[in-house]
């Protein structure tokens, strides 16, 4: 998931504070995951910190101050999980559930959802989770699944990697010739680059296909071998 942090109004420091736990699963409802380890990177993708979370996953680590930031966690039993984040220019608490780590059995379910998406190269890592849209509700901002989005990731070089979505039945299943998110608002990019990348996404306001939304580009941290989970994705509410 993509993290995004308000600038706060003070002199700036080079470095500030991110606190929090480490959880297992999306949210706050899974286990703390004690003792994981976790490292920061800047935008150039230079490493600022390595920490080691406490037996009840609390962790302390530097990030640069008012910038794109990533984090990288890694815990025996889990795939590497990558996040991203813009900081503030003060020390940011994350709040439970924001920093967490796919289980190798969740992300076996996921990849078995997913079964026959192998077009990119095996050996690289997985981008994955749903395509969202926030609207205000009058009591604060609420999240809608995006049924015809598209998402694309760019390595270093430009190149685009293809991304895969699931049939629009009850029980998830890989469609091999959709190019949208369909009902389920998921995707996953099977084999996309390790490392930071650049991940495209907009979507059709209707199926005919005649109006879309400006795509958002998003720079985003996959750990080697590991996954980038966005849950949601976020795309704009706003009409080209």
């Amino acid at each position: 998931m993509v993290l995004l942090w308000m600038w706060a109004c003070q002199p700036e420091a080079e470095f500030v504070t991110l606190s929090g736990t480490v959880f297992s699963e999306v949210g706050d409802e899974g286990i703390a995951v004690g003792g994981a380890e976790l490292h920061t990177l800047a935008l150039t993708g230079e490493v600022v910190d390595r920490v080691t979370a406490d037996e009840n996953g609390f962790f302390e680590a530097q990030i640069p101050s008012g910038a794109v930031f990533f984090v990288g966690v890694e815990a025996s039993g889990y795939v590497s999980t990558g996040f991203s984040g813009q900081s503030a220019t003060t020390d940011y608490p994350v709040s439970d559930g924001l920093i967490w780590m796919r289980s190798e059995e969740s992300m076996a379910v996921i990849q078995s959802d997913f079964d026959g998406c192998d077009a990119n190269d095996e050996d690289g890592a997985t981008v994955e989770g749903w395509v969202g849209l926030g609207l205000d509700n009058g009591e604060g901002l609420e999240s809608y699944v995006v049924t015809t989005a598209w998402v694309t990731a760019y390595d270093a070089d430009a190149n685009p990697y293809e991304t895969c979505y699931l049939a629009d039945d009850d029980e998830p299943q890989l469609d091999p010739e959709a190019d949208l998110t369909g009902q389920h608002g998921r995707f996953l990019i099977q084999g996309s680059p390790n490392g930071l990348m650049t991940l495209e996404a907009g979507y059709w306001i209707d199926q005919s296909q005649d109006w879309a939304m400006d795509s958002v580009y998003y720079v985003i941290y996959v750990p080697e071998g590991g996954v980038a989970p966005f849950y949601p994705l976020w795309v704009p509410a706003t009409a080209r």
